[in-house]
């Protein structure tokens, strides 16, 4: 289970693996490194900031989260990252399936917070937990949901 492994292990031997991976890739392509005369050498640096937070945040991420919603935040941070190159490198601005994929991860990003955010909140609450997430419950949840309504209910008569 990654959430007895170290956070500084599962960040490091995910930076090795892309960096390793990145300097096969530039040797097979035969990629030019970048010279120290070159415009866009801050920009490439910020990128390389940013995709190591990235990696930082989503090794993390794999310790208090669930695998769906880990997954759901590293595709925001490759989308977003990919969104980047695509503008500063290529000068290229994205077409509108582009800009409507990464507004999709972004929001599915954001309900997947949102749902377990409620859903932690509302856990007693059985009416609204179905309204809002359409849960389909087995009829064995439904009973012990209504025992404890029911118990519920007796408790504040009683009193």
């Amino acid at each position: 289970s990654l959430k007895d492994v170290p956070v500084n292990i599962i960040t490091w031997w995910s930076g090795m693996c892309i960096s390793i991976s990145a300097a096969i890739a530039c040797v097979i392509f035969d990629v030019d490194w970048v010279s120290s005369f070159t415009p866009k050498l801050g920009w490439s640096i910020f990128i390389g900031m940013i995709s190591y937070v990235a990696v930082c945040t989503n090794s993390l991420i794999y310790r208090f989260e669930e695998a769906g919603i880990s997954s759901l935040l590293r595709k925001v941070t490759d989308v977003l990252l990919g969104y980047g190159v695509q503008v500063i490198y290529f000068g290229d601005l994205p077409s509108i399936t582009t800009s409507l994929g990464v507004m999709i991860i972004v929001v599915s990003v954001i309900f997947s917070g949102f749902r377990k955010i409620v859903s932690k909140k509302m856990l007693f609450n059985f009416k609204v937990r179905r309204f809002l997430f359409c849960i389909i419950e087995t009829s064995e949840e439904v009973k012990k949901q209504s025992q404890i309504e029911e118990g519920q209910k007796d408790e504040t008569n009683s009193s």
